[in-house]
């Protein structure tokens, strides 16, 4: 399946070639989401952050997708290029990560706690949904099976501590990272080999009177198989003096690499939400959660629809706060485009372009 090596052209493909002569109604689009439990996934933030004998984390995500849609006999029929990413880290690590030097003398004496898990995946998939969200039924639901070849991916897990007593640290931490390219020179390196896999998507609601609620699920159940993936693992085990420990003061004084064959599952993102709105009214008030890697998310929005606009305020954990513009027919009928902007305590206000859409 060579077409799906490159989304661009598979994209093209797609809607130039194999859909006009048989399709319905056809769509071209660019969506953006992502959320975190704490301040912005910024460097600037977390910057300003300071370390904590706490096991205090966060978590956070990103999915961002360019995607062809069309009807094929009654079928809706996709093809999508995405990058997703989920992260689960403590804050020492994140502030830590937006530092590049960590002073100790300026911290008190404890154990720090450190652990996060990140993984980041791009792909390509063709796939087809099946469902009744174009019904008047007040339970919908759909399912989207999809055929999948991973462009892009990389898996980082670790944990561990620093301890600070008198004038002393310790560094303790364990690292094991997955990926495409080795980690360090070997000779006898096997030929690494991608291959295809799958993915599920899926989503279900019910309305009773004002009140809905909604589930969707990505990535609830896939696997992509390689051959040949690249691994190291590092134990560290570091004494500082002095006040003061950099990242090239840190050798790994034991640890491992090579190559595996294993099946990588896609981040499973996992998002629920309970909407009111009143019948005739512009107003709309919906609670959620986002759960990734067994974690939660909480979050609250409100959002109010003007003619063509749709203008919508969210937070997540009440850490942050996000405005949303949405616009309809934007410069050409049928186009529509949504910007956002958001901000949290100690941040720098951030905006962009959250999703395009082009139905014709």
């Amino acid at each position: 399946m060579p077409l799906l090596t490159n989304g661009r052209y598979a994209a093209i493909f797609f809607l130039c070639i194999v859909v006009p002569s048989f399709a319905g109604a056809q769509t071209i689009s660019y969506k953006l989401d992502s959320g975190t439990g704490q301040g912005l996934l910024t460097k600037d933030y977390w910057a300003r952050q300071s370390m904590t004998t706490e096991a205090k984390a966060m978590t956070g995500y990103a999915d961002s997708q360019v995607k062809a849609k069309a009807q094929v006999f009654g079928t809706d029929v996709f093809v999508e290029k995405r990058q997703q990413s989920v992260l689960h880290a403590t804050q020492n690590v994140m502030a830590l990560a937006a530092n590049n030097e960590l002073n100790l003398g300026q911290l008190s004496n404890g154990a720090y706690p450190l652990a996060a898990e990140m993984r980041k995946f791009e792909y390509t998939a063709v796939g087809v949904t099946w469902g009744n969200l174009q019904s008047s039924s007040d339970l919908q639901w759909s399912w989207s099976p999809k055929v999948v070849r991973i462009n892009q991916f990389k898996l980082n897990q670790g944990d561990g501590q620093i301890k600070l007593a008198s004038n002393t640290a310790q560094l303790q931490a364990n690292i094991y990272s997955q990926g495409q390219q080795s980690f360090a020179f070997d000779p006898f390196a096997k030929q690494f080999d991608m291959g295809y896999g799958y993915s599920n998507d899926a989503s279900l609601s019910y309305k009773k009177d004002d009140w809905s609620v909604h589930w969707t699920g990505m990535n609830i159940f896939s696997s992509v198989e390689v051959n040949g993936l690249f691994f190291i693992q590092k134990n560290y085990q570091v004494n500082q003096a002095n006040g003061k420990i950099t990242s090239s003061d840190i050798p790994s004084l034991t640890g491992s690499y090579g190559q595996v064959k294993q099946k990588l599952k896609l981040p499973v993102i996992n998002d629920i939400k309970l909407s009111h709105a009143r019948p005739q009214s512009a107003w709309r008030q919906e609670l959620g959660a986002v759960v990734i890697l067994d974690n939660l998310i909480p979050w609250a929005s409100a959002s109010y629809q003007w003619r063509d606009y749709l203008v919508q305020t969210k937070t997540f954990n009440l850490q942050n706060l996000r405005l949303t513009v949405a616009k309809q027919n934007f410069v050409l009928p049928r186009l529509s485009l949504e910007v956002m902007m958001e901000t949290a305590f100690q941040a720098k206000p951030q905006a962009g372009v959250t999703s395009l859409v082009y139905q014709f």
